[in-house]
This record gives structure tokens, C-alpha cells and sequence, in this order.
């Protein structure tokens, strides 16, 4: 006992001068075993107490190093001698020696040190308490201060001899008690967890002394007791086990899940700060008591520690230099491309992103394909560019910490193997490893963590770009941010996100509706004295809250007394009205007339839309219901102009169209604006302009005949008749919840559309969906008709069947409820009759265009040449009269592309309609004389003509076409290769009719191609996406207009165009033909095998041995006429020109021959085949006779007239 008393008195000494330090809270192993300490001396300097603890704790290290070999060795040599008496058994299992996990240079502060050391396992308990300097303990460079004397001074001389020997006393008495507690299976589990495989920290110091081989009881050596997370220690306290010298520091609360224990941050930076000598905060020399406290800790605030990474003058200077130029981009050298590049899969995701098409085209004001970012102003430009570069920047820095943390993971894994390749005995290598591995696993997680930041940096930028870029779009805010902040990955901005909110507009392109809440043609709401208010009582007529405070004396007079008429025609001249006799319901409105008749639709068809459209009216379909609108509707000061719009007013009343808006709901639902235009038959129409509307209306796409397909169902000498319907939209009824968005208001009186009112979207799909209910159950009976909106043509082979059809046609339409315009159909059947514009002649298979159509063309083309300039809405209106012209008159659609060309950029604007006056360059001008020319009198033939068909391909290297039993191929210059293979194809159609000029002179040319695009452009004889594609088609229409009849295109699969693709990319030799493979066989069984082909390449050989004209792998001689024939039957089919030498060489060389050669008695060679010919000669058949070289086959082969004779020299 006496070592005990002795130790403890030490201990008591020891801990009292450690209470003068910085800290006076105890730490938390103290607290456990010690109720309090007392102070009862003081230092003279922190300085000297500091060093004369690093050498006392030094010295400590050493003799428990040297006690602990000095007691193995002597234990060993007790326990193999017989003579060694018993040791006492405790009564209850000692327990495991604790010593701190790391070395003593891992200590939580400059000032404070604590080292237990609990070894009630051996008998003996002793602590020490030092504050040792980690820099000398780990064989650093003394510190300053640091004198060399006490530097050299040997350790052991600082320890007093009663100490060492409690020491060596009781390790030595601890490891015979550990040894006889220890089962042998025990020790086998032990050596298994020698090294944390786990990365964590190994406690060296904490050793157990057991047998070094299993098999050799008496060696010993010393292993780690430290299990790993899923080891044997159960209950232990990680923050005892993780770390040695870390009792004081309050336990951190896990921040992310990864290889680093965040319980071990705090040790690990201070154990960095000492290594670096950065972010060291030392004790100040001149007030050595500053720092210390007398109070009670319960009565004191406890301190919050902060742990602070240090930031070196690097750091800073890193940050500074990139932020000195915010505006530029990243520049990765070569050699970061090199060490940063990182897998294709990975480097794609971090890609800038492009713009989707659809968000590109709301911005842009040009048809013409270029960089989305030319749309933008100057100032989105250069933001946009900003956030661009901001993304590349932030992908190059997730590249680096993505491969940092690649590395130092790969790291960890090469330490824990040279761990465990290290001997256990070798504890400050185990230690330092420990601690790296430790680093390496924050580092690892660190790096990871800064890629998981920047991926949100890049988000972040994304999302911005996304608000840029739908900065055009019309939409309310949420809808945008909605959009914006959608998830992202893949090459495009938007990606799937913009998906579910694409439509297709009406020239089928995807686009992205218009959803704004504030429609562009004035507020969304009245204001002042005109907003309305929900729930506020009514007010009579004359006090309507949404009428002007001092109504207009123009529109006082504005509804016509009842029986005046309205002076202008809007009725239908000649139509049955409102009252027509032949349906039996007089006095029957046109407006939503339908609903009258749906019982007779119900027995007509069983479609669930038509029927229920029908009976209860139309339900509009919305891509989002409309906020509710209120406008007026413009009072024109000129008379005329509002007398028009009155009368349009009292027609559509009269007809039961619209009806008043009910006086509970003025000024609620869904306004716009009604005007007039003027019907190309003389009258006038009202129109509802739902421009802001249609925005929301789904748009569905459908099939509507027109005037090309209608022709393509006309026989020759049909004769025609046509019916008109009477305002047939007016007929179809709307769903009465739905009327509320058809409203408007003019001179304070508010109505809404009871019937399908004309500027509706979805208009024509509805009324052509339910006309085609009637042409189908007309078609049954069987009559031919065909439809174009409520324009109806019936086909009838003789007078009789035409005039009973037509009969049977207008009774199914007025049981149906539809009235017909009898002024305008046309019921005497013809051949040739005007429908659509157009003058339609079945007995000559042509149309023309109408007389009217012809007019108005023209004078509109005078008066835009005319002058010195034209308005846009002029140009937008001749340029539609042009393109409704295509299908009547040849060559009209290369005539209307400059125009078209020349207002893109106008349109993509939204200023085709605008009244500004612009002057039209000559090249436009010059196009618009061709519509003056008689060209425009020639018309069209529709039935199908003999075409005579040209195929062409292209390639990199080449083009290439075959007419019938000719070829043509070619290869491309340097200029040519400068464009991209669509115009390659397309340049290939233009040559290859220039080839062929002579045969396709005043012909139906079908061009038959395997590129789309091409084949686009030479239907549509030009386009307006490309402008090189484009010129290649003016001159290829230019050309084709001057020799050609016409001119179509038909695409082909790349399989079914070999013969062309051959072309593209061979050479044709003539001398290369070979024969059929089956015809070859019939030769040889009639004249015997031949063993070698004289002329043949590796490619067409007839036998596996062959001869070439050039050298080639395979080959057994090249060139048959200066080499030596092998002996036996040989095979040449030569060159026309070299039959001669042939049969020369065959002399020579007195060999037998297969020669196949024309029969051709005019040449000299003949008498000599017939002369040494030992066989009668075969004329190989002129239908099975193909000649082939590669894919291609030859033009004519029968011309040839091939024979086949054996032939020999010896004769």
C-alpha cells in the first residue's frame, strides 16, 4: 500500500499546481474521481511552467516506454520457468487499462495538459498531470525560449528514482495479472481488431500484453485494445475512446453523415493549429494571471468556444485575385483540364445548359437560325452571359473538390493498408497514421460537402437564367417561378419541366401558351368610377356603374328602333334567314340552332362529343380558366363606321346570336372587343376579337381538307355542284356557364355570344368535327362529296345522279338543322364550276384561279410597287393572297419567298399587322413582277402526270444520281464542303438535273431523295430556316421553272438508295464489271471451273485466286498481261479495249480461257475467238444478264451482247 499512498500524494501535488492554470474547471475525467482541487502553489512564469511540464511529461513517456519492454522481457522469463511461483487470482475481473488513444502531443490547449493514466488493473493507480510541448514530443524543432543544455539533458535524470520505481513496479505487477485473466480464446479475438479498418483513431498507448503467436505462448508483444465501431466495447463513451487527450472539450452534435466522426473536429484542428503554428492563441508573458478565476463555476457564465479555421494571407490572396476581375469568366489551363477531368457521365451534368427552343422564340423576332443569345437586348446579353460564366466557374470548382475528395478517399484506403502492414509495437507510426487517416477523412467529407454547396450554386444560377429568359414570356409571376425553380438536369435550360405546358400552334410548333393575367390590349379590370364590385347591389340601366360619367352624344341614338332596317347587308343575300319553309320550324333563329335537332344527331351518330355538344352547346376548353375582363368597345367618330357596327349589333340579335348579358352579371366574365370586316363576297361580318383569349383555349390538332385534297378526289369529266351554308358557325350552340367569356360591351349596353361566335381558336375544329358526323352519313348512301368548312362539293357521274344527290344532300342538311345560303351554292351541275376561289375543270384535269382572286392579287400588287413604300399590314395582306395561291398556279411558291424572307423579321416582332410604311429592296421588287405576268392564266394540272423519276444522293466525298438506264456522279470542291450535308443534298438534285437536262426537258420530274430536308425544299421550292438552303433552292426553282414542267421530291430510306449512295462515295471504273454470281455458276457448269480470274479485284473476284490491275491484299499477280499465267482453266472478262491483247497474251502463254466478250462481228478480234474457240460459245441471256459494280448495277447490259467462249492457245 505504500505505493499507493505514495502515488496519490504525488497525484494531489500535481493536480494542485495544475488548478493554477488558464482553466480552474477541472476537466471531466477529474470531475468523475475528484470532488475538488486546490491550488497551493503558484508559478513564477507560465513560460518556465510550460517547460519544465514538457520535460517532465517527456521524461514520463520514456521510463513507461522502457518499464513496460523491461517488464514483458522479465515476465516472459518468469513464465517460462518451472520454478516461478503462482500468482493470486483476483476475485473479480481487473478492468482494461485506459491510456489516452493518441500520443501526448495530442493535447486540447497550449496552457493545459492532461494525461491519466488508470492502472487499477494492475494494483497500482497513478496520475500524472503535465503540460508537455507537442512540437519537441514529436521530435520538432525545439521552440524558442528552449535552451540547448535542458534540450540535451537526458529525461530519465527529470524523474525522481521512488517514481520510477511505482512505475516499473506497477506495470510489471499489471501485466502478470492481465496474463493469467486472459482465456486463450480472448487473446485470438484481441489479435483480430489489431487496426481500425474503419479509419478510425487507433489508441497506441493503450496496449494489453499478450502471446505474439498463438502457437508460442512465451512471446508476447503488444496489440491495440481499441475496437472499431461495431467492436466489443460496449458502453464505452466515444468521445473517451476516439480521442486520448480530449476530455475538456464539449461533444460536438453530428452536422453531416459521412467518414469523419465530427466528435473529433475539435482535437483535429487544434492538433493543425499547433502543426502549422496558424491560429495559436498564447498565454500573455506580462499578466501571468490573466486568464485564471477564483468564483465558483456554478455562479459563473460558461465561455462558448468557437472553433475558427485559420485563414493564412494564401487564402485571401486566392480570393482577392479572382474577385479583381468579377466580370470574367473561368480559364482552367491545360493542366487543369488534365488533373480536374473527370469521367463523361459526370462532366456532362455540369454542361451549361441551352435554351430550349420554345423559351428561345419568345424573345427572338427572326425565323433565321442563330445563337439563342442574339435575341436578347444588350443588357439580358450581357447578364445572361454573366450567369453563364458564373456556371462554368462553378462546374470547374465541383470538377476540383470532386477529384480532391476522390483522392484523399483513395488515400485513406492506401494508409489503413500501410497501417496494417506496421508492427502494433510501433505505436507513434500507429499514431500519426491514425491521425492523417483522421484528416484525410475530414478532408474527404469536406470536399464532398463543397461539391454538394456548388451543385446548389449552380441551381441557383440556373434558376436565374430560367427568370431571364422568361422575362417575355406572358405569364403571371407564380406561373414563372413556378417554372423557374422546377427541377433541373440534362443539356437543356428548362428540360421535361417545360413539357406538360407546350402547345401546338397552328403552324405545328411547340410553343409556350400565353397565360398572363393582364391581357396587352388594356386593363384587366375597369378602375375609378367604372370597376364593378361583387356582391354590390344593381343599379338601373341609365345608372350603370360601367358606363362613361357623360356618355358619348355619338352612340345616344345607338339601338335602332324596331322595323327600320339596318341599311347594311350583314344578312346573307338570298339566304333562307331565320324562316326557312323546308325545315318545318318557322321562325327558328340561326343562332345555336342546332340544339333544336339533337335528337335527330343522336340517331345520326353515336360520337359522346358531337351529342353532347349538340344538345347542351359547346364547352371551351382553357389551358387555364381566364380572370375576368372588362372592356368597351371603340367608338369610331366617323358615322358610317358606327351605324355598321349598330346594324352588325341588330343582325346578331335578331338572329338569336347574342343575347344581353344578364343585369346581375354586367360587367363580370370575360370581355373583348367587336368589329366588322368586309367578306370577300360583298358583305360585311362581325368579328369577336378573342386574340388574348385564344391564349388560353387549348388548340387541338385536326385534319381539314383543302383545295389540294379535294382536287386529288375529282375524276375526269365529274360533274360538279356546290352548296354554301348560311353563317354556319352561328349554328353550333355554347354551353350557357360558358358565355360569360364570350362578352363585349359597346355604347353602354353588354351582351355575350349565345352561338360559336367567328374568332374563336378552336372554331374551325369544332365545326369542321361536326360536319364530318353529316359527310360520313352522306357518303353511306353512298353520294361523293367532299367539305371544306360550310363549303360542300358534290362529284356526280351523269345529270341525273347529280341532281338526285344534291336533292338528298340539302334535305340531310336542313334536317339537321342547317340553313342553306341558296344565293351562293351552285345546284345546276357542270364540269366546270368555281369552289374556293378557284375555277375547277374536270374535263381537263386543271384548276385555274378565279377572276375575283386574280383582280385583287394584282391590284394590290400595283399599289405596293407603285409607290415609294408600303405599310407592313399592306405586305402581310399580299403575302397571305400569294400564299393562297400556291396550290392553283405553278411555281407561285418561289415567287412569294423574298417577300416572305423580307418581312420575317417584322413578324417574329408582332408587327405584321402594324401600319408602319417600309421601303422594299429591288430583289423583292423584281419577285413581285412575276405576279403581273401571265403566268398566273396557266393554271394547274391536278390529276397525277407521268413523272420521270431521278434518284440522287450525297456525301462527304461526293454526289450521285441514276435516270433510268443512265448514271451521272461527281465530287465537291473546297467551297462546297464549307456547307453542311443538307445543302450538299440539295446541291446534289440541282446537278443532277443539270446532267440530265437533255432528257428531262419539259417533263414531270419525281426526285427521289433520303434527306428530309431536301426533299422540303424542293417541294416547297425554298424555306425559311436556313438562307444558304434557301439560295440553293431559288436556283434550283430558277432552273427548274425555265426547263421543267414540274418539279416534286419523294423520300426514300437510305437502304432503298444504294445505287446513288454508291455513286456518292465510289468512282466508276469501267473496267470493273462483274457478272451476276448465278449467271457465273450456269458458265462454269457448261464450260468447267476456272481456277484463277485474270481481271478482278478482292471485292468482285469470281474465284478465291484473282489478278489485279493494282496490288491489294489476296492477290496472287497484278497485272494479267505482263505476268506469267498459272497453269489450267483461267477466267478473264477484260476491258472492252484490251480483248485483243487477251487473246495475244493467251497465245504466249498457250493457256485455255474462259473469255467472256461481246459478239461483236465488226471488231478485228472476232475471227480469232471463232478461230481458237474449242467450244461452241453461249450468248448469256439478255433478261438475266446484270452486270454489278459494288451496289451498282449497269445501265444497259444487254446492249453489250456478252458471249461466253473457251477459248485455247495451243491450237
Amino acid at each position: 500500500m505504500a505505493p499507493q499512498r505514495s502515488s496519490r500524494a504525488n497525484k494531489q501535488r500535481l493536480q494542485g499546481e495544475e488548478s493554477q492554470g488558464p482553466a480552474a474547471v477541472p476537466t471531466k475525467r477529474s470531475r468523475k474521481t475528484h470532488h475538488s482541487t486546490g491550488s497551493s502553489k503558484v508559478p513564477q512564469s507560465s513560460a518556465a511552467l510550460a517547460k519544465e511540464e514538457l520535460k517532465l511529461h517527456k521524461a514520463i513517456e520514456k521510463a513507461i516506454q522502457k518499464a513496460t519492454k523491461t517488464a514483458s522481457l522479465q515476465d516472459k522469463d518468469s513464465l517460462t520457468s518451472p520454478q516461478a511461483p503462482p500468482l493470486p487470482r483476483p476475485t473479480s475481473p481487473p478492468p482494461q487499462a485506459t491510456v489516452p488513444a493518441l500520443s501526448p502531443d495530442c493535447e486540447p490547449s497550449l496552457a493545459e495538459e492532461h494525461v491519466e493514466v488508470n492502472t487499477s488493473l494492475f494494483g497500482v493507480q497513478s496520475e500524472v498531470h503535465s503540460n508537455p510541448n507537442p512540437a519537441e514530443a514529436s521530435g520538432a524543432p525545439d521552440q524558442p525560449g528552449t535552451s540547448s543544455e535542458q534540450a540535451a539533458a537526458p529525461p530519465e535524470a527529470l524523474i525522481t528514482p521512488i517514481l520510477a520505481s511505482y512505475i516499473r513496479e506497477a506495470i510489471k505487477e499489471g501485466v502478470r495479472q492481465e496474463l493469467l485473466q486472459r482465456t486463450s480464446s480472448w487473446v485470438s479475438e484481441q489479435a483480430c481488431s489489431q487496426v481500425d479498418v474503419e479509419g478510425s483513431l487507433v489508441s497506441a498507448d493503450q496496449v494489453t500484453i499478450q502471446p505474439k503467436d498463438s502457437q508460442t505462448p512465451g512471446e508476447v508483444r503488444a496489440i491495440s485494445s481499441y475496437q472499431s465501431d461495431q467492436g466489443s466495447l460496449a458502453g464505452a463513451d466515444l468521445l473517451d475512446q476516439e480521442m486520448s487527450e480530449d476530455e475538456d472539450l464539449a461533444p460536438d452534435q453530428p452536422a453531416f453523415v459521412g467518414l469523419f466522426k465530427p466528435q473529433l473536429f475539435r482535437s483535429l484542428l487544434h492538433k493543425a493549429k499547433i502543426t502549422t503554428g496558424l491560429g495559436i492563441s498564447r498565454p500573455s508573458e506580462s499578466n501571468p494571471k490573466e486568464g485564471t478565476s477564483t468564483a465558483v463555476p456554478l455562479f459563473e457564465e460558461p465561455s462558448i468556444e468557437t472553433e475558427e479555421i485559420p485563414g493564412p494571407g494564401l487564402f485571401k490572396d486566392v480570393l482577392q485575385r479572382q474577385w479583381s476581375s468579377p466580370a470574367s469568366g473561368p480559364s482552367p489551363s491545360a493542366v487543369d483540364r488534365r488533373l480536374y477531368n473527370l469521367a463523361p457521365d459526370l462532366s456532362s451534368l455540369l454542361q451549361v445548359p441551352s435554351v430550349d427552343q420554345p423559351i428561345a422564340e419568345l424573345s427572338s423576332s427572326s425565323n433565321i437560325a442563330g445563337p439563342p443569345e442574339d435575341s436578347l437586348r444588350p443588357e439580358d446579353r450581357r447578364l445572361e452571359n454573366s450567369l453563364v460564366r458564373s456556371h462554368q466557374a462553378t462546374a470547374w470548382s465541383v470538377k476540383s473538390a470532386m477529384a480532391a475528395s476522390f483522392f484523399n478517399r483513395a488515400s485513406i484506403l492506401w494508409l489503413r493498408q500501410l497501417q496494417a502492414r506496421l508492427p502494433i509495437s510501433d505505436i507513434r507510426s500507429q499514431q500519426d497514421i491514425s491521425k492523417v487517416i483522421v484528416a484525410l477523412e475530414y478532408s474527404a467529407d469536406a470536399t464532398l460537402n463543397s461539391s454538394r454547396f456548388a451543385a446548389k450554386a449552380i441551381g441557383s444560377s440556373v434558376a436565374a437564367r430560367r427568370l431571364l429568359w422568361l422575362r417575355h414570356w406572358q405569364a403571371d409571376s407564380k406561373s414563372k417561378w413556378r417554372l423557374a425553380s422546377s427541377s433541373f438536369g440534362g443539356p437543356k435550360l428548362f428540360g421535361a419541366a417545360l413539357e406538360p405546358l407546350l402547345v401546338e400552334s397552328k403552324d405545328k410548333r411547340r410553343v409556350l401558351p400565353n397565360l398572363s393575367r393582364r391581357s396587352n390590349l388594356g386593363p384587366t379590370r375597369p378602375f375609378g368610377l367604372f370597376a364593378p364590385r361583387r356582391g354590390a347591389s344593381q343599379v338601373p340601366v341609365g345608372n350603370d356603374p360601367f358606363s362613361p360619367p357623360n356618355p358619348d352624344p355619338r352612340i345616344a341614338n345607338f339601338i335602332l328602333p324596331p322595323g327600320v332596317s339596318p341599311g347594311v347587308p350583314f344578312e346573307e343575300a338570298g339566304g333562307e334567314g331565320s324562316a326557312d319553309p323546308a325545315d318545318g320550324l318557322v321562325g327558328l333563329p340561326i343562332g345555336g340552332r342546332l340544339a333544336s335537332f339533337a335528337s335527330r344527331w343522336e340517331a345520326t351518330s353515336s360520337d359522346v362529343w358531337v351529342r353532347r355538344t349538340v344538345r347542351y352547346g359547346l364547352s371551351l376548353e382553357f389551358i387555364s380558366t381566364p380572370p375576368d375582363r372588362f372592356l368597351h368597345c371603340p367608338i369610331s367618330r366617323v358615322e358610317s363606321s358606327r351605324l355598321r357596327m349598330a346594324s352588325a349589333i341588330h343582325h346578331l340579335l335578331e338572329i338569336r346570336a347574342i343575347e344581353p348579358v344578364p343585369q346581375g352579371q354586367r360587367g363580370l366574365g370575360y370581355y373583348s372587343r367587336l368589329f366588322v370586316i368586309r367578306k370577300s363576297s360583298g358583305g360585311w361580318r362581325a368579328i369577336l376579337d378573342l386574340k388574348s383569349l385564344n391564349r388560353r383555349i387549348v388548340y387541338r390538332r385536326f385534319k381539314m381538307q383543302s383545295l389540294q385534297t379535294i382536287l386529288e378526289g375529282i375524276r375526269v369529266g365529274d360533274l360538279l355542284s356546290s352548296i354554301d351554308l348560311t353563317e354556319a358557325y352561328l349554328h353550333v350552340p355554347i354551353l350557357p356557364s360558358h358565355r360569360r367569356f364570350l362578352r363585349f360591351c359597346f355604347a353602354n349596353n353588354h351582351y355575350q355570344y349565345r352561338a360559336l361566335p367567328f374568332g374563336l381558336s378552336s372554331a374551325p375544329r369544332v365545326f369542321t368535327k361536326l360536319m364530318s358526323v353529316l359527310a360520313a352519313h352522306l357518303r353511306t348512301l353512298p353520294i361523293r362529296m367532299q367539305f371544306y368548312l360550310d363549303d360542300l362539293l358534290i362529284q356526280s357521274t351523269s345529270v341525273q345522279a347529280a341532281h338526285q344527290d344534291l336533292a338528298t344532300t340539302l334535305r340531310v342538311l336542313r334536317e339537321h338543322g342547317f340553313s342553306v345560303n341558296l344565293a351562293k351554292s351552285l345546284l345546276n351541275p357542270a364540269t366546270r364550276i368555281q369552289h374556293l376561289g378557284a375555277v375547277i375543270d374536270s374535263k381537263e384535269s386543271r384548276v385555274y384561279l378565279s377572276q375575283d382572286r386574280l383582280s385583287s392579287l394584282r391590284s394590290l400588287v400595283r399599289s405596293v410597287t407603285a409607290g415609294k413604300g408600303s405599310s407592313l399590314a399592306s405586305l402581310s395582306k399580299l403575302l397571305g393572297k400569294m400564299v393562297s395561291c400556291i396550290g392553283i398556279v405553278p411555281w407561285a411558291h418561289l415567287h412569294c419567298r423574298h417577300l416572305q424572307w423580307f418581312l420575317l423579321p417584322y413578324q417574329k416582332r408582332q408587327l405584321g399587322i402594324s401600319p408602319r410604311v417600309v421601303r422594299l429592296p429591288p430583289k423583292v421588287l423584281k419577285s413581285l413582277q412575276w405576279w403581273n405576268s401571265d403566268a398566273l392564266l396557266r393554271g394547274r394540272e391536278f390529276r397525277e402526270p407521268q413523272h420521270l423519276v431521278l434518284t440522287t444522293d450525297a456525301s462527304l466525298h461526293g454526289w450521285g444520281a441514276h435516270l433510268s438506264s443512265s448514271f451521272a456522279q461527281g465530287r465537291w470542291t473546297k467551297s462546297d464542303l464549307t456547307h453542311n450535308i443538307n445543302w450538299l443534298e440539295l446541291r446534289a438534285i440541282h446537278l443532277a438535273l443539270r446532267v440530265f437536262s437533255h432528257e428531262v426537258r419539259n417533263r414531270h420530274v419525281l426526285v427521289r431523295t433520303d434527306n428530309v430536308a431536301a426533299k422540303a425544299h424542293v417541294n416547297r421550292l425554298g424555306g425559311t430556316r436556313s438562307r444558304h438552303l434557301m439560295q440553293e433552292a431559288e436556283r434550283l426553282g430558277s432552273w427548274a421553272e425555265a426547263h421543267l414542267r414540274s418539279l416534286r421530291a419523294l423520300h426514300i430510306s437510305g437502304v432503298a438508295n444504294t445505287q446513288a449512295d454508291w455513286l456518292s462515295r465510289a468512282t466508276v471504273d469501267p473496267g470493273e464489271w462483274a457478272l451476276d454470281p448465278a449467271l457465273f455458276s450456269e458458265i462454269t457448269l457448261l464450260f468447267g471451273t476456272p481456277v484463277v480470274d485474270l481481271f478482278a479485284t478482292r471485292i468482285n473476284r469470281q474465284v478465291r485466286r484473282f489478278f489485279s490491275r493494282f496490288p491489294e491484299p489476296e492477290v496472287e499477280g497484278v497485272d494479267a498481261l505482263h505476268s506469267d499465267w498459272p497453269p489450267g482453266l483461267l477466267y478473264a472478262f477484260p476491258p472492252l479495249p484490251l480483248v485483243a491483247k487477251v487473246i495475244r497474251k493467251m497465245l504466249q502463254e498457250k493457256a485455255e480461257l474462259l473469255l467472256i466478250a461481246p459478239h461483236w462481228p465488226r471488231r478485228p478480234w472476232f475471227a480469232d475467238l471463232r478461230a481458237l474457240s474449242i467450244h461452241h460459245p453461249w450468248r448469256l441471256p439478255r433478261d438475266r444478264l446484270v452486270l454489278r459494280q459494288g451496289s451498282l448495277l449497269h445501265p444497259d447490259a444487254g446492249w453489250l451482247q456478252l458471249t461466253a467462249w473457251r477459248l485455247s492457245g495451243a491450237c
